[in-house]
């Protein structure tokens, strides 16, 4: 037996030997065998420093994530507590409707008034709102605005919840105007 002293000489023997068939085969396993070898030779590049960066990267925002969301728990915090100290200030005797009429005598709106209906929502959780829908028409806006100032001045946490102005086409210098006021109070326990 000769011997081939070039070991490619060799190979290239050894495959031309091959049936069609077994050269498919190992020619498919070489190039799974190159893909797997390529593959993890980048991925493992990737997850080197570089991988550590990144973490830290990710640390830092996560961290910068964590901050902010402590100021703004702390700001809904300062208006949750704002909106507890008017609950509280509600008298235990306070009726919305009566209050809003007593408005409305003392202003001498009842001329505007068309339409005043009360009405009450159950909360699901903490607070029961009341409210009044008031449908008022042909108002001037300094009557209106002076209506508004006294209702600043009601006790507890009453605000004005939907508004609407429309300017009337026949007297541009008057308003229809429709508001719900509404009240709050803390849930029966």
């Amino acid at each position: 037996m000769t011997e081939n002293s070039n070991p490619l000489e060799s190979v290239i023997g050894y495959f031309t030997r091959l049936k069609s068939r077994e050269r498919w085969i190992v020619l498919v396993g070489a190039g799974v065998a190159l893909f797997f070898v390529i593959f993890f030779s980048l991925f493992l590049s990737h997850r080197g420093p570089q991988g550590k960066a990144t973490k830290t990267e990710q640390i830092a925002e996560q961290r910068g994530e964590f901050f902010q969301a402590a100021q703004e728990y702390a700001k809904l915090k300062q208006v949750v507590d704002l909106v507890d100290s008017r609950v509280a200030q509600r008298p235990p005797d306070f009726d919305l409707y009566s209050k809003i009429n007593e408005l409305v005598a003392a202003g001498a709106l009842q001329q505007f008034v068309v339409k005043m209906d009360p009405g009450a929502v159950e909360g699901k959780e903490f607070l029961d709102e009341e409210y009044v829908d008031l449908n008022v028409q042909k108002i001037e806006l300094r009557v209106l605005v002076n209506f508004l100032k006294q209702l600043e001045q009601l006790p507890g946490f009453v605000r004005i919840s939907q508004m609407s102005i429309k300017t009337r086409l026949d007297n541009s210098k008057t308003l229809d105007v429709v508001l719900r006021i509404s009240a709050y109070k803390e849930k029966a326990k």
